[in-house]
């Protein structure tokens, strides 16, 4: 073709697109000479052409390939924009889309491209990418409360989390709606608590339900007990009361209302484990009063056995206290909880009790005599299980549970577990790293009293964590055959294992 020739097949290919033909223009320009010359086919003109043909004929992947080609030939990025603007809310595929905002969106003011490319980037993994750009969204658009949450997110990934209380700070400043951040409560357990008390009532006051939620990020998820007066709670409420036709028809409910969707185990499973709770006819002494304390205990034993139990970051033992506490008084065990208010996995030992661990020991064989204290069970819950198997073999325990435990700090940081960066951080930064490895500690404790663990055998997280403690002496693993949550007690009430392991 002459170049009149190549003008009037590009201006045939326009009038085609135009009327609808994706598939004529392709044809004609796929009979355009080879190379970049103008009018070739890879000659910037043509590249857009072809682009827009492709997105007619919803080829996605070869329109986006085009775009980036047409722009890097020198189409300019807002002629590219305007295309790509078309495909905005259908699939598209990643690495392509990706491919071509890496190039196009440094070049745009617009605020919804710049953020679809931060958001493609933390989907991909490239945290530090992403942060400066979704900080760039940010600043197009203040009100963006997904700007803000993948700053954070990417800020979470980077080599310092603890900067993540400054990018919560930042979207406090800013016009945005609640982030909904992942594993809020555990970045706030990685600061220091005048810290933490501050920053947590300023997030209470501009978005009121941003800690209330169950999900909001799990212990080692954060799982916490759910929004306070849930149907949930009410449920467990009235099974302590002893209105079990109630708790049932709401546990019911509860299970109903989530069918389908990605519920806790809890929820999944709270027909069968209210179905088991003593009501007060059947406990044996009363409930403990909780009252918030790191220190929660109950009348002394009847039978000798003892229950302590080590609390999570939500400050639970898989369910409130007091529920759990319902088994043991059913069996005349007395119970002692034990929370972490400092957040730091009762490593330092608990403060209410002694400056230091080595005290909190001391003090710990105190309340265990005054209890009556015959055979001592030790239950560590997610994160609690870390110091619970120390502490078990420390005060001579007979019996020691680990449900969904950490083994080692470390193994968040350099493994698969990315989860609580900011509270990793806060815990090198105290304690020396012998502290912080089961597989260290354990070792140097004469005790080789027997350690179960307990877990999802199809949680990679919570399985690799045990697996780190597989073959020590005393340790058994017990993987939870197709099961991927990172609560475990449900199951244990609900098949009856739990309340065997309280029988005198």
């Amino acid at each position: 073709m002459d170049r009149i020739d190549l003008s009037d097949a590009l201006e045939e290919a326009q009038r085609l697109l135009e009327a609808g033909d994706g598939a004529g223009a392709i044809t004609l320009l796929d009979a355009l000479p080879e190379g970049d010359a103008p009018g070739g086919q890879d000659a910037a003109e043509t590249l857009l052409l072809r682009a827009r043909a492709m997105i007619q004929k919803e080829a996605p992947g070869p329109a986006l390939r085009c775009l980036l080609r047409a722009g890097e030939a020198g189409i300019p990025a807002d002629a590219i924009d305007a295309l790509y603007r078309e495909m905005e809310g259908t699939r598209l595929p990643v690495e392509h889309e990706l491919a071509l905002l890496d190039w196009l969106a440094p070049q745009i003011a617009r605020p919804a491209a710049v953020l679809r490319h931060a958001r493609l980037l933390v989907r991909m993994r490239r945290f530090d990418e992403a942060e400066p750009v979704a900080r760039r969204a940010a600043a197009l658009d203040p009100a963006s409360a997904l700007a803000h949450r993948l700053i954070y997110v990417s800020v979470l990934r980077s080599d310092r989390p603890e900067r993540a209380a400054e990018a919560i700070r930042e979207a406090l400043a800013s016009p945005t709606k609640d982030p909904s951040y992942p594993a809020l409560k555990m970045t706030l357990a990685g600061m220091e608590v005048e810290d933490r008390l501050a920053l947590t009532e300023a997030i209470g006051k501009r978005w009121p339900s941003a800690l209330g939620s169950a999900g909001r990020g799990g212990d080692l998820t954060l799982s916490g007990e759910g929004a306070r007066g849930s149907k949930e709670l009410q449920a467990y409420a009235l099974a302590l009361e002893g209105r079990l036709e109630e708790a049932a028809a709401l546990a019911q409910e509860v299970e109903e209302t989530n069918v389908g969707r990605h519920a806790s185990v809890r929820k999944e499973l709270a027909s069968a484990v209210i179905a088991k709770v003593p009501g007060p006819e059947a406990r044996l002494r009363p409930l403990i009063e909780d009252d918030g304390s790191e220190v929660v205990r109950s009348q002394p034993s009847q039978t000798g056995v003892t229950l302590l139990g080590l609390t999570d970051l939500a400050h639970q033992l898989g369910y409130p206290i007091r529920f759990v506490d319902a088994f043991c008084a059913a069996t005349g065990a007395a119970s002692l909880f034990l929370r972490d208010h400092s957040y730091r996995l009762f490593i330092g030992g608990v403060g209410s009790l002694a400056p230091d661990r080595e005290g909190t020991i001391e003090a710990l064989r105190h309340e265990l005599v005054a209890l009556k204290t015959e055979r001592l069970i030790v239950v560590g819950q997610s994160s609690g299980g870390f110091s619970a198997l120390r502490y078990g073999r420390e005060l001579g325990a007979a019996e020691i549970y680990g449900f969904g435990i950490p083994s080692s700090i470390e193994r968040f940081l350099t493994g698969p577990d990315s989860r609580a960066r900011a509270l990793i951080g806060k815990l090198r930064r105290t304690f020396p790293p012998e502290d912080l490895d089961l597989r260290t500690i354990l070792p140097q404790i004469p005790s080789r009293a027997p350690i179960e663990l307990y877990y999802g055998e199809d949680r990679d997280t919570d399985r690799g964590h045990a697996e780190d403690l597989e073959g020590m002496e005393g340790v058994t693993l017990h993987p939870q055959a197709g099961f991927n949550a990172h609560q475990v007690m449900p199951r244990l009430i609900a098949d009856g294992r739990f309340q065997r392991w309280l029988e005198p």
